[in-house]
C-alpha cells in the first residue's frame, strides 16, 4: 500500500508539506498517527487517520475504518483533493483541520 501511495503522490505539488505513513497492523510501527495522512491495518481493513507532524504535532483523528485497499486509496485521493482546495500556502493538514474543524473535513469526505 505504501508503494501504491508513493507511486500516486510522490512529487505532487501540494499547499504545504504532506507526510503519509502506512502501518500494516494496529501496533502502528510506522507511527501513522503522527503523520498528515495515515493508514493503519486492522482485522477488518484499513483505518484512515489524519493529523499533523512537525513543529506543532497534532495526534491524528480517525476519519474512516474498515476500508479495503481500493477504498483506502480513494480516501487518500479525497483527503488530498480537499487539502489542495482548502489549505493556505504552507499550511499543514492538521493546521487546516484546526482552522476549518474536523467535522467539516469528515462531511466533505463522505
Amino acid at each position: 500500500m505504501g508503494r501504491k501511495l508513493d507511486g500516486l503522490y510522490h512529487a505532487v505539488q501540494l499547499p504545504g508539506k504532506f507526510k503519509m505513513a502506512v502501518s500494516g497492523c494496529k501496533i502502528n510501527c510506522a507511527e501513522s498517527s503522527v503523520h498528515d495522512f495515515g493508514l493503519i491495518g486492522e482485522a477488518d481493513g484499513w483505518k484512515v487517520v489524519v493529523g499533523n507532524v512537525g513543529v506543532s504535532p497534532r495526534i491524528a483523528d480517525e476519519v474512516a475504518k474498515g476500508l479495503d485497499d481500493q477504498q483506502a486509496l480513494d480516501y487518500a485521493r479525497r483527503v488530498i483533493a480537499y487539502y489542495t482546495e482548502n489549505a493556505t500556502k504552507g499550511e499543514r493538514l492538521g493546521k487546516m483541520i484546526e482552522r476549518i474543524g474536523l467535522d467539516a473535513l469528515k462531511a466533505a469526505l463522505r
